[in-house]
């Protein structure tokens, strides 16, 4: 099982104005490319009687996967769907990876939001478990290295819709 830990902070936002527009589907159309995913596309959105907001979100990112990896897939291009779960009094979504390797990989964690002096940090505490003999490591590795590169990948994006924001 391989840790994944990314955090940034974002400046000239309260945690509220952060998380509208981080959850709004206009910032997640206009950073898809910019976080390296051929397709983005809000699947179901519901809001409970708590508040507790659930999103179920397909996508695909552009990506090259070992032959093997591939193989293992079926020799198909990998897909997700994310289901995040926020909470508004926590500031916190946790998330899961449901793939066609359930089963053999396991994706998940929370992403928090605080506030601190002239902004918000936003940090994803996660996890990557692949059960695939002989390529787990290769697996962990490869999935860890994608969430890292696309979340560090889009923190100027994300900072200058935030400061384009009314």
């Amino acid at each position: 099982m391989k840790s994944i830990q990314v955090r940034h902070r974002f400046t000239g936002c309260t945690v509220k104005e952060f998380v509208d527009v981080y959850f709004s589907e206009a910032f997640n159309e206009a950073v898809a490319p910019h976080a390296g995913l051929k397709s983005r596309e809000l699947v179901e959105e519901q809001i409970d009687d708590a508040g507790l907001i659930t999103r179920r979100t397909k996508m695909v990112p552009a990506v090259n996967v070992p032959r093997a990896i591939k193989a293992v897939m079926g020799g198909r291009d990998p897909e997700y769907v994310e289901v995040s779960v926020y909470d508004p009094e926590k500031h916190q979504a946790s998330y899961r990876v449901e793939s066609a390797a359930d089963g053999f990989i396991d994706v998940g964690g929370t992403i928090s939001f605080r506030e601190v002096p002239g902004g918000v940090e936003r940090v994803i505490d996660g996890f990557v478990d692949a059960k695939v003999p002989g390529l787990s490591f290769l697996i962990e590795r490869l999935i860890r290295t994608e969430v890292e590169k696309r979340y560090n990948g889009i923190v100027k994006f994300t900072q200058d819709y935030l400061d384009a924001q009314p």
